[in-house]
């Protein structure tokens, strides 16, 4: 059962990784919160300026977003808190909004003593618009809790048009022996790599934006590029696509007769 505190260090995580990234951030939590909310509203409602003239000229007032729950008129201690968390936040309950979910809300925990949905999706609002799926699965014989299946589908970059010869030709793989296995152990396990990767861990927990991670990134590839390199990299051998001529094809002229 979760405790009030434990809404208390979500609330700081959350303001943390807020502060950290002054707000550039969209978050996502899920799991057993053990909450029941009914269809109660996780966003302040009637906020608009036209009810609360006091408010700064800063605040955005909270979007009214309809939720449906097969669990309506269940609501416990936790799921007030979790209603409070979420409308602290700025966070949404996916159940019941999206998906094959959407203006259903099924229950989540089906046991001998009866069901309720205390499973949840939440995330924050911008990302509603990602949501490629989102659905609670049949009961199982593993679990009287069902699975939660949901994903995103962000904008992907769009593909230049370019034609091929302004990209650089991919020159080498890398090709896994099980042979040298225990060598690749071996070299992750060197001082100088564990020093490095000890190095990159702290870097990582010091982000703060874009920049930094790819940073980072390029130092982890790096990092193992040196320790993959001289086991595994194989060349590969690029046949120049705009040669038009080959020697073998290539018809020859006879020569000359004065």
């Amino acid at each position: 059962m979760l405790e009030t505190n434990v809404f208390d260090r979500l609330l700081d995580s959350v303001s943390f990784i807020e502060n950290k990234t002054r707000n550039c951030c969209n978050l996502l939590v899920c799991g057993d919160f053990n909450s029941r909310t009914s269809i109660c509203p996780d966003y302040v409602v009637n906020d608009e300026f036209d009810h609360m003239s006091v408010l700064p000229d800063e605040y955005i007032s909270d979007t009214q977003l309809p939720r449906f729950s097969q669990d309506e008129g269940h609501v416990n201690n936790n799921g007030l808190l979790l209603l409070d968390f979420c409308k602290q936040t700025g966070l949404r309950i996916m159940n019941g909004r999206v998906g094959n979910d959407s203006e259903i809300g099924r229950y989540t925990f089906v046991g001998h003593r009866g069901c309720s949905v205390v499973d949840y999706g939440i995330c924050s609002q911008n990302l509603f618009n990602f949501i490629k799926e989102f659905e609670v699965q049949e009961p199982n014989i593993l679990s009287d809790h069902c699975m939660i299946n949901f994903s995103f589908d962000f904008i992907k970059q769009q593909v230049s048009d370019a034609p091929s010869e302004d990209f650089e030709y991919v020159n080498s793989k890398f090709v896994w022996n099980n042979e040298l296995k225990e060598e690749y152990l071996e070299k992750l396990q060197q001082s100088l790599t564990t020093e490095k990767l000890f190095e990159l861990n702290s870097n990582i927990s010091c982000c703060t934006d874009s920049n930094n991670i790819q940073s980072c990134l390029s130092d982890f590839v790096n990092i193992l590029d040196n320790v993959s390199a001289p086991l595994f990299k194989k060349k590969i051998y690029n046949v120049d696509q705009n040669e038009t001529e080959n020697d073998y094809f290539t018809e020859k002229k006879p020569n000359s007769m004065v």
